[in-house]
């Protein structure tokens, strides 16, 4: 967002002025504020560099990060000013008790806390670098987009006067939205880009094509991160399967454990207490050699074999349930992965699905 777009949005929420915050919400680095009285939302995104009115409502985290938690603070407090840093990509929005301020002009862009008391905080480390609150120079507010856009209706190399007159004819525009889906990903406009090809939709106000724009990127976001956090599961399930394959092996080995229980019954009287392996006749006549358990009387040794014989056998019957339950559970995982990568919009709504799963499991 450059700085003639902010001055635009911030246009566009200055009937939010005196209303008072309700509730703070963050989700990623996206700052929603709510309001009441009258009712309204704003969002502030430094990552995205935006800053615009919002109908958005995503699912919010149950814990708040540290710095949504310190903003809460202003909440109840009335909203007493919107302003800009002249035409430069700097919002200020004043509360009785501190300044909220959004500093899109660094790299991933900032915001920044300044109580009254002299106390501050920002949303990550970096200096604040001052700025004019007054009146400021449009063309400050000019960047490269905006000069391309101008470039491209004059096709010709653009003069200071071109540049100037271009700053005052789209402040003087009436305010409207226009999205467009380009390689980038949806862009949203307050005036009618042909260099960024046809609208895909228009809107009587710049903030819900904002809206949208902002839309695709936290859902794209919520999306990206339920993808990792689903591929981690089937991974999960992978490992499992392999382990059962493992567990499987020793499993089917339960009746040749029961066979020498047997055996060592039927040879009982041949085999010495405290042997740690005897050779007898087997049941087919060929002798068999037995490893025993010297610590343990024969009789008690061939129950101990029963036992694991008899806990083989019922692993042996478990396992194809349970590698047919991890099956069907990596099938599902793996079906809501690519319905994600397909409608990434889906994402809140699969997110909130499963927390409220969770919160009905005993």
């Amino acid at each position: 967002m450059e700085g003639l777009e902010l001055a635009k949005a911030l246009e566009e929420a200055r009937d939010l002025v005196g209303a008072r915050l309700s509730k703070v919400h963050q989700v990623g680095e996206v700052f929603l504020l709510r309001f009441f009285d009258p009712p309204g939302a704003l969002a502030l995104d430094p990552k995205g560099k935006a800053f615009h009115r919002t109908e958005l409502r995503p699912p919010t985290p149950p814990h708040p990060p540290a710095f949504c938690q310190l903003l809460r603070a202003l909440e109840g407090q009335p909203l007493l000013a919107l302003q800009q840093a002249g035409f430069d990509r700097v919002a200020r929005l004043r509360f009785p008790e501190a300044d909220l301020v959004l500093d899109l002009r660094p790299r991933q862009g900032n915001l920044f806390l300044f109580f009254r008391d002299g106390r501050s905080a920002s949303l990550r480390a970096g200096q604040f670098q001052p700025v004019d609150f007054g009146e400021g120079d449009p063309l400050v507010g000019l960047g490269p987009e905006l000069r391309r856009a101008l470039q491209g209706k004059l096709k010709r190399a653009m003069t200071p006067e071109d540049l100037r007159g271009w700053a005052q004819e789209l402040l003087s525009l009436p305010p409207r939205g226009f999205l467009y889906a380009t390689p980038r990903g949806l862009r949203a406009s307050f005036f009618p880009r042909p260099d960024w090809g046809e609208p895909t939709e228009e809107f009587p106000a710049f903030w819900p094509a904002l809206d949208r724009t902002l839309e695709e990127r936290v859902f794209g976001e919520l999306a990206e991160k339920r993808i990792a956090e689903l591929a981690r599961a089937v991974e999960r399930r992978k490992r499992a399967l392999a382990m059962l394959a493992e567990a499987e092996k020793e499993a089917q080995t339960w009746p040749a454990v029961k066979e020498k229980a047997d055996l060592v019954l039927a040879r009982l009287s041949e085999i010495p207490k405290g042997a740690s392996r005897v050779t007898v006749e087997g049941f087919d006549g060929s002798p068999v050699e037995l490893e025993l358990d010297p610590a343990l009387p024969p009789a008690r040794f061939a129950q101990e074999l029963y036992r694991r014989a008899g806990k083989l056998r019922r692993r042996a019957q478990e396992i194809p349930l349970r590698r047919a339950q991890l099956e069907r559970e990596i099938a599902e995982l793996l079906e809501e992965i690519a319905l994600l990568k397909s409608r990434p919009d889906l994402a809140p709504y699969l997110v909130e699905a499963e927390e409220e799963r969770e919160e009905k499991e005993p």
